[in-house]
């Protein structure tokens, strides 16, 4: 019985000798070392290719030319350098020294669609068995190719950490790309309620400028408070307490800013589209209810100077704006309606203007002159509504509405059909020596800019110029040009019918086909016998500063009395004159 204890304890001794000895061998020594990754290479899914292996796994390893494919991804790393202190596993301790990767690229294959997870988020508590410390960690060219995007490059990757107490502290995190830098340092908590102490500094490269921003994140995930300041090339303050980040994600977010614009590079010096000298965003409550207010100075190379006041209510469905505001051109702008993306974009907008001028777009719109108008429209996915758009010059009677319907496609918007009507207007605008006065009138309208059509009637009353009667036109377009279809006119007592072309790209150019039946002049010259009537007809044409009378016939049916001219000329500052004329 003793022998074979013996012998037991013999063969026992041998057996942990050899482990001892083979553990020994395989990280004690660099052949044991590229016997581990043959026999990783050889059963890794995939293709695991190593070109050099040298070190100690033990205490160093180092690889160079790592590649590995699997399926649709490809790694590859030109270089690999882990260096650790293997004895402080004894205390707890796993410690890197350094750990150096160069040359990283990645082929990443497309994404898979994945159905969403209703459940609510949830941080898993990461209890470590055993302290992590982080000497030196060093990644430099990254590069990741997917099929959905630009490949992602990052020129390197600075850490330094560890981990306490169920802290992660992180001392130094800094990474580096061409379009983004990024400073990160401070403490995670790894188990609930994971507090979080951080500060970054970051700055993103953009085409024309750099953006740079500084800020701290402070709290828990039931409370976490960010602090965070915009320095270049704006300043903007931004100030955000979000509670329960994981579950509702109630905020209360403010934002500040003193003066921001766009673009921030103008051709000409503060040509700017927009700009704000001072103004204020607060936004509160959560995804399914938050409000939205803002109170901003605007102004900009299209925006009249004001003051904006905007209170909304949304969610992630909708927004509706309580209260829109503006104190602009002298005037007050208000308005309300909803905006809603889901499941169509939708809108509804109900807008009041109160005594605005149009002096700042509008050089001879008169000084004293205000407008008034109201607008009451909707927009269902592409198709828009206008049911209300009236238009008032309080100091005259002047009234124009327009009511239609039409279909919203970018450069071939239009409109189905649309309907302008208008009382008492005339040009100038104001004043008893009007050129042009229309008592009433009406505008049927349809198509795009690039294919309109026009339908028109209208009381002409008696200006300086234009004599009283009925005008219709009928006629279609585009943004070159109009042709007139049929112009009819009732006035002089009689009847003006016409034809004809205009353009104005690119260069002003006519064509006129015009006849008159019975008309008097008498309007314009009182010794005109109250019985006499004219007849006249005309052919002409204009092209550019040059014109060209073909026919110009007048006569008078109770006498025997004819005219007929023909000619062509050019256009002056002080009139027509004439090359040469036939009469």
């Amino acid at each position: 019985m003793k022998r074979w204890l013996i012998y037991l304890s013999l063969l026992i001794s041998f057996l942990l000798t050899l482990f001892i000895g083979s553990l020994g061998f395989l990280v004690g020594t660099e052949a044991g070392l590229r016997f581990i990754t043959a026999v990783a290479q050889q059963f890794a899914p995939g293709t695991l290719k190593i070109d050099t292996v040298k070190g100690l796994l033990l205490n160093e390893i180092n690889f160079t030319g790592v590649s590995y494919q699997y399926e649709d991804t490809a790694v590859q790393v030109a270089s690999f350098q882990f260096v650790w202190d293997a004895e402080a596993l004894l205390d707890g301790k796993l410690h890197v020294k350094k750990l150096h990767i160069k040359a990283i690229e990645a082929d990443l294959p497309k994404s898979r669609q994945e159905e969403k997870d209703s459940a609510p988020l949830e941080l898993p508590d990461i209890d470590l068995p055993i302290q992590i410390v982080l000497d030196d960690v060093q990644i430099h060219q990254v590069t990741i190719r997917t099929a959905e995007a630009e490949p992602l490059i990052i020129d390197s990757i600075e850490l330094r950490s560890n981990t306490k107490a169920k802290v992660w502290s992180l001392q130094h995190f800094k990474i580096k790309s061409p379009l983004f830098n990024a400073k990160l340092a401070g403490d995670v908590g790894l188990t609930t309620p994971h507090t979080v102490q951080l500060n970054l500094d970051w700055s993103a490269k953009l085409p024309e400028f750099t953006v740079v921003g500084q800020g701290e994140l402070n709290g828990d995930m039931q409370k976490l408070i960010l602090t965070h300041t915009v320095s270049k090339p704006l300043e903007v303050e931004l100030e955000s307490t979000v509670e329960d980040v994981l579950g509702a994600f109630s905020m209360d977010t403010q934002l500040i800013w003193q003066e921001v614009y766009w673009p921030l590079n103008p051709t000409v010096a503060k040509d700017y589209l927009v700009h704000s000298q001072q103004g204020r965003v607060t936004l509160s409550g959560t995804l399914d209810n938050y409000r939205f207010d803002l109170n901003a100075k605007v102004s900009g190379k299209q925006i009249p100077a004001g003051q904006w006041t905007i209170i909304a209510q949304g969610n992630q469905q909708e927004l509706t704006i309580e209260k829109l505001r503006t104190e602009l051109l002298k005037g007050v702008v208000k308005a309300t309606g909803k905006v809603s993306w889901q499941p169509k974009l939708a809108a509804q907008l109900n807008l009041n203007v109160d005594e605005i001028t149009l002096k700042d777009f509008w050089n001879e719109w008169p000084d004293e002159l205000r407008l008034d108008g109201q607008v009451v429209a909707k927009l269902d996915g592409d198709d828009f509504q206008i049911n209300q758009l009236d238009v008032t010059l309080p100091q005259t009677a002047t009234k124009l509405s327009l009511k239609g319907e039409g279909v919203v496609a970018g450069e071939k918007s239009r409109f189905k059909t649309a309907t302008l009507t208008w009382q008492n207007v005339q040009w100038p605008l104001v004043g008893n020596d009007s050129i042009v006065k229309t008592q009433t009138g009406r505008a049927n309208l349809s198509g795009t800019l690039q294919n309109y059509r026009v339908d028109l009637e209208t009381q002409l009353g008696s200006s300086a110029q234009i004599p009283a009667g009925h005008l219709a036109l009928k006629g279609q377009g585009n943004l070159q040009q109009f042709i007139i279809e049929s112009l009819h006119s009732t006035l002089l007592e009689g009847t003006v019918n016409a034809t004809g072309q205009v353009s104005w790209e690119p260069k002003l150019a006519a064509q006129l086909n015009l006849k008159a039946d019975k008309i008097t002049i008498k309007d314009f010259w009182t010794d005109w016998p109250d019985n006499l009537r004219l007849n006249s007809q005309l052919k002409a044409k204009l092209d550019g500063d040059t014109f060209k009378i073909s026919t110009l016939k007048v006569n008078i049916p109770q006498t025997a009395a004819q005219l007929s001219l023909k000619g062509e000329g050019t256009l002056a500052d002080d009139g027509p004159r004439f090359k040469n004329a036939t009469l």
